[in-house]
């Protein structure tokens, strides 16, 4: 029964994560995996299993996992969260939030300043959603045609944000550059910001949202790691995004500003 017992602090765990976020966020956007189901019937089910420790893969580790070590890994993290909650706003250097849409990004700014890296990544998918107009915002996903609606200065408020509070490891002129730098190899790329894991000898395959992605500013996890982009459908929303005008000035300013503290091999 200690599968059983693991498999529901899992679920009471995310949902703790998850206390005070919007019902609709986790469903929106341009999230690069389906998220696994935790509800009631989850629960349930998990409440008969009497089996051997189930495994999966672990991207901190870099091998598989029992659950009851991501149960611990979890655990861990929401602890960190609480103690990082308290004053890290008040506490975090002040930045213009500008907006050409009107749209407030007070929420985000909170979130990346206590450094509630999966909630601040969930915001920002609902706000690209936002800001790619209506159709976007009542689906609550991006088409990449849509990309081109979103205003240079809100791109660039999220990109700061996600910049100036991960001491410039997040972000997506970050990513750009990291992009840029494997000549826009996809597959690459994808290696380089732990967005993919091995699959055999040959092959990668996509993590699986949330658990094999990395909610934190420790290493191993990679530079441009986060905000996280779809691209299970192909890569035309994340190419759209990274080549965005709000970027066009990015390379130059990472050369001038991150040459002592980006580091991508």
């Amino acid at each position: 029964m200690a599968v059983a017992r693991c498999s529901i602090d899992a679920v009471l765990l995310r949902q703790l994560v998850n206390q005070g976020r919007p019902e609709h966020q986790g469903e929106i956007g341009v999230r690069l995996a389906l998220p696994a189901s935790y509800g009631a019937s989850s629960i349930q089910q998990s409440a008969s299993v009497v089996s051997p420790p189930t495994f999966q893969w672990s991207p901190r580790n870099g091998r598989m996992a029992s659950l009851d070590e991501v149960c611990m890994q979890r655990q861990c993290q929401v602890m960190a969260i609480g103690m990082r909650v308290a004053g890290a706003v008040s506490g975090s250097a002040e930045m213009a939030l500008e907006s050409e849409a009107g749209v407030s990004y007070e929420l985000l700014r909170n979130r990346l300043a206590a450094g509630e890296w999966e909630l601040a990544d969930e915001e920002t998918r609902r706000l690209l959603c936002l800001l790619a107009g209506e159709g976007a915002a009542k689906r609550k996903w991006v088409y990449f045609s849509e990309v081109q609606f979103i205003p240079s200065a809100d791109f660039k408020t999220i990109d700061g944000l996600w910049r100036a509070y991960s001491k410039n490891k997040f972000g997506y002129s970050i990513q750009r550059r990291i992009w840029k730098s494997v000549d826009k190899d996809w597959t690459v790329f994808f290696r380089k910001v732990g967005w993919t894991r091995p699959l055999d000898d040959r092959n990668d395959t996509y993590c699986k949202f949330p658990l094999e992605f990395m909610w934190d500013l420790a290493d191993p996890t990679p530079q441009g790691h986060l905000p996280l982009t779809n691209a299970l459908r192909g890569t035309q929303l994340l190419e759209k995004i990274l080549c965005h005008p709000a970027f066009d000035d990015s390379d130059r300013e990472n050369e001038l500003d991150l040459s002592t503290s980006f580091k991508l091999f």
